[in-house]
């Protein structure tokens, strides 16, 4: 009862991030860029009626009003809430993930702790001068708090529930943001820290994206699965997915210049959300893959929904905050995952399962208890294929972007503190790496 209670948190934190990431969609470039809607009236002559008199044609002229609408774009105004979104939706799934690696047996433990070490580091808290310190001690003095608390859970106190350990890394957390509120040097040290995070979120949505991006054609097994009358399993999701397939070659080729058609094209965000969602499902159907890694239900479960809440809401905070650079690079990652784990996927499947498709059998049940294709395979490959479409679109455009994402960001918060010396720095290098 207690871990459906403490899922809630999780599964909130993965439906508001979904909804608010197109919410900054629709809105999107507002309200970071608006209009400015000028009207003038101006009084002109016209003529409103002709005669002829004798030899002359006489013209009557009448006044007439004339409106004139000018649209002006309104200075550009950084969109601090969603800063702050970002930043609270971050801390919250990262003290979660963090506690479900407390659970994990030890060699996974220290894998994941080490990672969550690196994630810290990325924060660049030393740029907050806590205490008036610039150097990495209070980056460290976090690390030590964190990893001895879930040191002594994994190896100690293993009893401990994962609600209470949850309890706890919470108020670690919420004690270190009081102490970054109250002794950083920087002004409004949490929205500082919102853009020094920019560069983990975005490693943090590109492994989400990774995990997700064979779900749609894992749901074309599923559905021919469950049909009540089971014929040309095969043939079906062989064409079934070289469509899909084609949609995705079209999409890369159209965000590349390559074709220019009026045609109607998948949108990238559609995509990921479309594979988040059936990723839920999905992620449980993997148990297989993880029995000696995670208990996929329901810490399993937390965790992909997590570090879902995690994705979509940056990806709503590059959005909402017009950082092209950022959503240029998650986009462009988007469609180069599909493509790749798309068609390793699809080989995997034919290399384990098609003597079943053909016998029209029930794939999905076994689909991650492969006979002769690994699963980690699948994984390897798939890598592989994604990070050749990296390196054919030249891989220092998304490294370069990712640069430039971060000092946007800290460009937004130097703007709305009215740091104009800082701002002009910051521009020239974010002027420096932006592609």
């Amino acid at each position: 009862m207690r871990l459906k209670i403490a899922g809630l948190v999780p599964a909130g934190l993965f439906v508001f991030a979904i909804g608010y990431m197109w919410l900054a969609y629709f809105q999107s470039p507002a309200p970071t860029f608006t209009w400015q809607y000028i009207q003038q009236q101006k009084l002109e002559e016209i003529p409103v009626h002709q005669f002829q008199f004798g030899a002359f044609e006489l013209t009557v002229l009448g006044d007439n009003y004339l409106i004139f609408e000018k649209l002006l774009g309104n200075p550009l105004t950084p969109n601090i809430t969603a800063h702050y979104i970002f930043i609270s939706v971050l801390v919250i799934s990262i003290v979660i993930l963090f506690t479900i690696i407390s659970l994990l047996k030890r060699f996974w433990y220290l894998i994941g702790t080490g990672l969550f070490i690196l994630l810290l580091v990325g924060m660049r808290f030393e740029l907050l001068s806590v205490f008036g310190l610039a150097d990495r001690t209070f980056t460290i003095g976090l690390i030590v708090v964190y990893v001895l608390t879930s040191f002594y859970f994994n190896s100690f106190r293993k009893d401990v529930s994962f609600l209470i350990r949850l309890i706890i890394f919470s108020l670690i957390t919420l004690a270190a943001g009081v102490i970054i509120q109250q002794y950083a040097e920087v002004p409004q040290p949490i929205l500082f820290l919102s853009a020094t995070s920019v560069t983990a979120a975005v490693i943090l949505c590109v492994l989400f994206i990774i995990l997700v991006s064979h779900e749609i054609i894992a749901s074309f097994v599923f559905v021919l699965s469950q049909g009540t009358q089971k014929t040309k399993s095969l043939n079906h999701f062989l064409i079934i997915s070289v469509i899909y397939m084609i949609n995705l070659v079209l999409v890369y080729a159209y965000k590349f210049n390559l074709i220019n058609w009026n045609f109607l094209y998948i949108d990238f965000f559609l995509l990921l959300t479309i594979s988040g969602l059936l990723g839920i499902w999905g992620f449980r159907q993997q148990q297989p893959q993880y029995d000696n890694v995670i208990q996929s239900d329901p810490f399993g479960v937390y965790f992909f929904l997590c570090l879902g809440a995690i994705a979509f809401t940056s990806i709503a905070y590059f959005i909402g905050t017009a950082n092209d650079p950022a959503v240029d690079t998650i986009s462009n990652l988007i469609i180069y995952c599909h493509m790749g784990y798309g068609l390793i996927f699809i080989t995997y499947v034919f290399s384990n399962f098609v003597a079943m498709l053909a016998a029209n059998m029930n794939v999905f049940r076994v689909l991650y208890q492969p006979n002769r294709m690994p699963f980690f395979t699948f994984r390897f490959a798939g890598l592989i294929a994604t990070l050749a479409f990296v390196f054919y679109q030249t891989w220092q455009v998304p490294v370069r972007n990712t640069s430039a994402a971060y000092y946007n960001a800290m460009g937004d918060v130097y703007l709305s503190q009215g740091n104009e010396k800082s701002l002009r720095v910051i521009s020239n290098m974010q002027e420096r790496w932006d592609l």
